[in-house]
């Protein structure tokens, strides 16, 4: 049955057609804050619906913004979330926690109060020579920046340890760029901050943020979702056993370096500009950078988080000089058992309304089975 649903998703490839092709399909809560590298939701959507089960416990490692958790919860399966980036671990917690709104509007009152109190305070000139797209108080009116380096400070201050901390911070980070008036920044992108644009104009955090959180209450609204388990942390160091499945999108080889492309909302949450070279070979696509290799150790976990029969769904991204799948699959250990892996060209699609000039030639789906 396993293998032939498999064949099933190969032929109709049920996320390329509508509704499910639009740019835009899926719950809200994806969009709770943007995310340079973020799996397309309708593709996690079908990995879960046809490879799993409601009740399933179901992780994803490398979560990232915590797509494919968020689509577990959404449809009735306990999601466990991890990853090692700050940023990454705030958005899946907020995705997969789903606690008390008026908690979450303690937090939000709490930072305006903190803003309010030490605005006045802020050095201005911290950063002025720092960035990768422009220096980061290029981005901000004067005043609008004094705001940000306060919440800034009191998100350090106050950890993304719970529900209500993450969902207020999440909001707060997509507000940080853009190109819309919702942003704080000056004419930006929305997902990569590329050098900004345009007149100085003062924008306040306690506006945006409450017209964002607005909008996220009524997303919620209405939606049945299953509460996980967010952690950040190595992957090696996680403890899970008899886990139904894994799902997860490893970084693509030759592609996104997740801690600088989403380097400003890094910064957001608590890196300084020191830490963009000393930590990044903490993290997988650096390390299979040097060596494939990477993936022995990611296999050998999954046989130990993973009950016998337990799936392990991987999509992973090739290109011109790696074929990650193929890596993958030479690595896989004796009690992972290959049930089948294929290849969906991606070339001359669009990424974020424009032409992906990226490395990445074919999505792979590549399907195992604890023995």
């Amino acid at each position: 049955m396993f293998e032939e649903k498999i064949r099933e998703f190969e032929k109709n490839l049920y996320h390329k057609t509508p509704p499910y092709s639009s740019r835009n399909w899926g719950h809200n809560m994806h969009s709770l804050c943007s995310y340079q590298g973020k799996l397309k939701p309708a593709i996690a959507h079908h990995l879960v619906r046809e490879f799993t089960e409601p009740g399933w416990r179901i992780l994803d490692p490398l979560s990232g913004s915590g797509t494919i958790p968020l689509e577990a919860a959404l449809q009735g399966r306990t999601a466990y979330s991890n990853d090692l980036m700050e940023l990454a671990y705030t958005l899946s917690l907020a995705k997969v926690g789903w606690g008390d709104w008026s908690d979450a509007m303690n937090v939000r009152n709490d930072l305006m109060c903190f803003i309010e109190e030490n605005k006045s305070d802020q050095d201005i000139t911290r950063y002025s020579d720092w960035g990768f797209n422009g220096m980061v108080p290029e981005y901000y009116h004067d005043d609008t920046y004094r705001e940000i380096l306060c919440a800034r400070e009191y998100m350090q201050d106050n950890p993304a340890k719970t529900w209500d901390r993450s969902l207020v911070y999440s909001c707060v980070l997509h507000l940080l760029h853009g190109n819309r008036p919702y942003a704080l920044s000056r004419n930006s992108h929305p997902v990569t901050p590329f050098k900004p644009t345009g007149e100085f104009e003062y924008r306040s955090v306690e506006k945006r943020l409450d017209e964002k959180m607005e909008r996220v209450r009524k997303s919620m609204e209405n939606t049945s979702h299953t509460a996980g388990i967010t952690t950040n942390q190595d992957y090696k160091d996680l403890n899970y056993t008899d886990l139904d499945a894994i799902i997860t999108s490893p970084p693509f080889a030759n592609s996104t370096r997740f801690y600088i492309a989403n380097w400003m909302r890094n910064w957001m949450c608590g890196w300084e500009p020191e830490d963009f070279m000393a930590r990044r070979g903490d993290f997988i696509e650096k390390q299979q950078k040097k060596s494939m290799d990477v993936y022995s150790d990611f296999l050998e976990k999954s046989v130990e988080w993973l009950r016998p029969g337990g799936r392990l769904i991987l999509h992973t991204g090739k290109t011109s000089k790696t074929n990650m799948a193929f890596e993958i699959i030479n690595r896989a250990p004796s009690d992972l058992r290959l049930i089948h892996s294929f290849d969906e060209s991606v070339a001359g699609g669009e990424k974020f309304g424009i032409r992906d000039q990226g490395a990445t030639t074919d999505h792979q789906y590549t399907f195992f089975e604890r023995v």
